[in-house]
């Protein structure tokens, strides 16, 4: 039955799509744990609904960066295919783990993403020299090493795995490793990794909406209560992230929503 009573999702939805396109932090990394220990929604009902609002949100930064052609393309698609199986595989085992367990994971993914926004800014070069990466960036192709290769694809692997069991991690472990293991421009890096996870996203939460529905599991009716909100939120605050993404400092947004993170990780740990 439809209602009415998550309206105030909607300006929420616009806030965290917004932050979720311009740091490259999934906006479920906000949602999942907002729906969990605000509106104490299961982890089954809160990750499906999290994962299906982040979809419409990247979906929409994904279209804006298609009609700026700044997609690496190619390597894109080499790594769906290890974002997709790997990420089933984290829905497959996110339906056998109890929920407690489901929470102590996306707690130990937020505290990670914490870590990582807080150090990503800065690219190590030969040892303790630090260069700003906005100023470093020129290629429109993504290239690394390849060693760094094979680093990114078990880190891929691994994000895309708790993006199936958790809906957080994905971006955080892709993006942040391009971003120190490449020479292509942020604009590439951004608008490839946004490309990914709105892929990768749509199959994850097909998934999770399929079992809700082919299960005796409740929540189906109230993923949709929530999406009917959250859905125009996140489109809206996409727009904004890609704006805000080139004309404010990001190291000063990525700080303060790090310490959000720190607070929201340790929350999840708390069994209330």
């Amino acid at each position: 039955m439809i209602t009415l009573a998550y309206w105030y999702l909607l300006p929420i939805s616009v806030v965290i799509a917004t932050i979720a396109m311009s740091t490259l932090v999934g906006g479920a990394t906000f949602f999942s744990p907002l729906f969990i220990l605000l509106l104490k929604l299961p982890p089954h009902v809160a990750i499906t609904a999290a994962l299906t609002t982040q979809f419409f949100g990247f979906s929409t930064g994904m279209i804006g960066y298609i009609r700026k052609k700044c997609i690496d393309y190619k390597t894109s698609v080499i790594l769906l295919l290890i974002t997709i199986p790997y990420a089933l595989i984290g829905v497959y085992i996110a339906t056998k783990l109890n929920a407690f367990y489901i929470r102590i994971l996306l707690g130990i993914a937020i505290l990670y993403i914490a870590y990582a926004l807080y150090f990503h800014n800065k690219l190590s070069v030969k040892g303790k020299t630090y260069i700003e990466i906005k100023n470093t960036r020129t290629d429109n192709k993504i290239t690394m090493s390849g060693e760094d290769v094979k680093t990114n694809i078990v880190s891929t692997a691994l994000g895309s795995l708790f993006l199936g069991m958790t809906s957080a991690g994905l971006g955080e472990l892709l993006g942040f490793d391009w971003i120190s293991k490449s020479n292509a421009s942020f604009k590439t890096l951004v608008s490839s990794t946004v490309f990914i996870i709105a892929i990768t996203t749509a199959v994850t939460s097909a998934a999770h909406l399929s079992y809700l529905a082919t299960t005796n599991l409740p929540g189906l009716d109230e993923v949709l209560n929530i999406v009917i909100f959250t859905i125009p939120g996140v489109i809206t605050g996409a727009l904004l992230g890609i704006y805000v993404i080139h004309h404010f400092n990001q190291r000063i947004i990525q700080m303060y929503i790090s310490i959000v993170l720190w607070i929201t990780g340790l929350l999840c740990f708390i069994p209330f």
